[in-house]
């Protein structure tokens, strides 16, 4: 009867102490609005670079898609886009080489706005979002380098303002990502896959 009653005891501290750390961590609704915002989105420019890099490969057999597409994150998919854009830009015949310098740079802009977008996706998502002693928004972040001492932490803040903003950009960037693409197929010789698959 008195272990029942110490484990009773127990259970009553652990239930009001999670019930506790559930208040502390709890964030207002706008933010999980903003988080969700940004994760939505983010999931809606992954599929639609997947998709973008299926349009870019004319008579391609279901293999070589699967292959360039099948779990992989983000960036080594946006690496693979950015090569199948860069080929087909290369051996195009219907633009001059001024033209074909122009473009692959407007796509090498581009995909470095896509790799910062990540990063800054990674920040805010993959954090620890918290009501700090204080009342405020924190979040927090250990940042992964094997060089740098494990105890430095990320804190940057970010409002409410701003994630709501990031959220846009990423939907914007969505929209780019549809334009360059329909330059792109603009250019694809009609045949490929063979030289592709060398």
């Amino acid at each position: 009867m008195k272990v029942f009653s110490e484990l009773s005891v127990g259970v009553i501290i652990g239930i009001f102490f999670m019930s506790s750390v559930k208040e502390k961590f709890k964030l207002p609704p706008e933010y999980l609005e903003a988080l969700g915002r940004i994760t939505s989105n983010f999931t809606v420019l992954e599929l639609a670079l997947i998709v973008s890099i299926c349009q870019l490969i004319p008579e391609a057999q279901s293999m070589l898609i699967t292959r360039l597409i099948a779990a992989d994150f983000f960036n080594v998919l946006l690496s693979k886009f950015k090569k199948v854009s860069i080929y087909l830009i290369d051996k195009s015949d219907s633009i001059s080489v001024e033209e074909k310098k122009e473009l692959i740079n407007e796509i090498k802009t581009f995909c470095n706005r896509l790799e910062s977008i990540t990063v800054e996706r990674d920040k805010i998502v993959h954090s620890l979002w918290f009501i700090d002693g204080e009342g405020k928004i924190s979040r927090t972040k250990y940042k992964k380098n094997i060089n740098i001492d494990p105890d430095i932490i990320d804190r940057e803040p970010r409002t409410l303002e701003s994630m709501n903003e990031f959220a846009e950009q990423i939907m914007e960037a969505i929209t780019l990502l549809s334009n360059i693409n329909g330059k792109i197929i603009k250019l694809r010789p009609v045949k490929f896959k063979d030289q592709f698959n060398e």
